[in-house]
C-alpha cells in the first residue's frame, strides 16, 4: 500500500473521516462517489459492505494475518461432488493464525476509535421491537461490560444485561458452568430520567461545550491535511464538470444523443454539481471555523441557552437523537449510574441516584 502515495492517502482520508465526522457507512460511500475516488482495486463504487470490512482489516495498523481460513466440506451439496470434497472456508482459531508486520497505514489510537464507532453504529441500529427504549444501544452493565437491552413485564418497560439469561452470551467458568451476570433489571422510568436530567444540564452549561468546541477546532496538521486533500478533489471534479457539459452538448449537436438522453445525462450531472457544491460550502465553513473568536463564542453561548430552553419541549425522538449525540456510554451496576459523554470527551458525570 505504501507503494502507491494516493491509495495510502484514501486509507487514511477514509479512517479519518468515518472517525471525525460520525457519520454512517453508507454516508462515507456515498461521500467517496461523489468525489469520484476510486476504490481499492480501481473500481468506481464505492459501497457500504466494502467500508465495514476495510475499516475492520487490521492491516492497516500494520497487521498482515495469514493462515486465517482452511478447507473444509460443505454442509449440503448444491453441485455434484468434485475430486476435491473440501470446497468450503472457514475460520481457524485466532491462535493459529500468523501474524506478519507490514508498514502501518494510520495509528493504533485512530483504529481503535473505529472499532468503537463501528460497534457503536451496531449497537444503534434500529430493530423490531415492540416498544421503544430512550437508552436503547447507550446502556451497559458495568459488573461485566455486557450491552442492556430493554423488555417488558406485565407490560413494565425495563433493562436488563444480556450476559443474564440469553445462554449464547453468558460467559463459562474454567468448568464449563455459566455465570450469569448479578446485575439487577432496573426498570425504564427510573433510569431514563435520571440519564435525561443528567444531560440536561450539561446542554445547559454552556462553559463545557465552549471548551469542547475549542479543542475540536485547534490547529492539528493532521486534520487539517484531510481536510484540505478532500477540498483539492472537490474542487478539481466541479472544475471538470463544465468540460464534460460542454463534451455532451457537443455530442448532442453530432447527433450522439437523443433528446431523452441528453436530459438525463444532463440533469445527472447538475445533481452531482450541486452536491458538490453543498460539500465544497461545508469544507470552507469548517476551515473558516477552526480558530474561535470572542464573538462566537458568545453566539455558541446564545444558541446552548436556546436549545436548553427548548429541551422541555423535545418528543421522544428528539431526546434519542440528542442523547446519541452527547453519550458514549451509560454504565449501571444495580446502584450506581455513571454517564461517558462524547462532549465534553472523556467526562464522567455522576447523576444523584434514585432509589427504584
Amino acid at each position: 500500500m505504501e507503494e502507491d502515495p494516493e491509495k495510502a492517502q484514501t486509507i487514511r482520508l477514509i479512517f479519518n473521516t468515518f472517525a471525525n465526522e460520525r457519520m454512517s457507512l453508507q454516508l462515507l460511500a456515498e461521500r467517496l462517489n461523489s468525489l469520484h475516488i476510486p476504490t481499492p482495486r480501481n473500481g468506481d463504487r464505492w459501497r457500504a459492505s466494502t467500508l465495514g470490512v476495510m475499516l475492520r482489516n487490521e492491516v492497516y495498523i500494520g497487521k498482515m494475518h495469514q493462515f486465517r481460513k482452511y478447507h473444509i466440506e460443505p454442509r449440503s451439496h448444491r453441485q455434484p461432488v468434485t475430486k476435491t470434497k473440501k470446497t468450503s472456508l472457514t475460520l481457524r482459531p485466532t491462535e493459529e493464525w500468523i501474524t506478519v508486520k507490514v508498514p502501518s497505514l494510520v495509528p493504533d489510537e485512530l483504529f481503535e476509535t473505529v472499532q468503537r464507532m463501528l460497534t457503536r453504529n451496531a449497537d444503534l441500529a434500529g430493530r423490531n421491537t415492540k416498544r421503544e427504549y430512550l437508552l436503547s444501544g447507550l446502556l451497559y452493565c458495568s459488573r461485566c461490560n455486557g450491552r442492556m437491552g430493554g423488555h417488558a413485564v406485565h407490560d413494565v418497560p425495563y433493562y436488563r444485561c444480556y450476559m443474564k439469561d440469553k445462554p449464547e452470551r453468558i460467559p463459562r467458568d474454567i468448568d464449563g458452568k455459566l455465570q450469569p451476570c448479578s446485575c439487577p433489571e432496573v426498570k425504564a422510568e427510573v433510569i431514563e430520567p435520571v440519564v435525561w436530567d443528567t444531560i440536561s444540564q450539561l446542554i445547559k452549561e454552556p462553559n463545557l461545550l465552549a471548551r469542547e468546541l475549542n479543542n475540536r477546532i485547534e490547529d492539528k496538521s493532521q486534520t487539517k491535511q484531510f481536510l484540505e486533500r478532500e477540498l483539492r478533489l472537490c474542487l478539481a471534479r466541479l472544475k471538470a464538470i463544465p468540460e464534460e457539459q460542454m463534451r455532451l452538448v457537443e455530442g448532442y449537436r453530432k447527433g450522439l444523443y437523443t433528446d431523452f438522453m441528453m436530459r438525463e445525462d444532463m440533469e445527472t450531472i447538475q445533481k452531482e454539481q450541486a452536491e458538490l457544491d453543498k460539500r465544497k460550502d461545508e469544507l470552507e465553513r469548517q476551515f473558516a471555523q477552526r480558530n474561535m473568536t470572542e464573538y462566537q463564542e458568545v453566539q455558541l453561548r446564545s444558541l446552548v441557552s436556546k436549545i436548553g430552553a427548548g429541551l422541555d419541549h423535545l418528543d421522544f425522538r428528539g431526546k434519542q437523537e440528542l442523547l446519541r449525540t452527547l453519550i458514549e456510554k451509560v454504565l449501571y451496576n444495580g446502584q450506581h449510574i455513571e454517564i461517558q459523554t462524547i462532549i465534553p470527551p472523556h467526562e464522567q458525570l455522576q447523576p444523584i441516584h434514585r432509589e427504584g
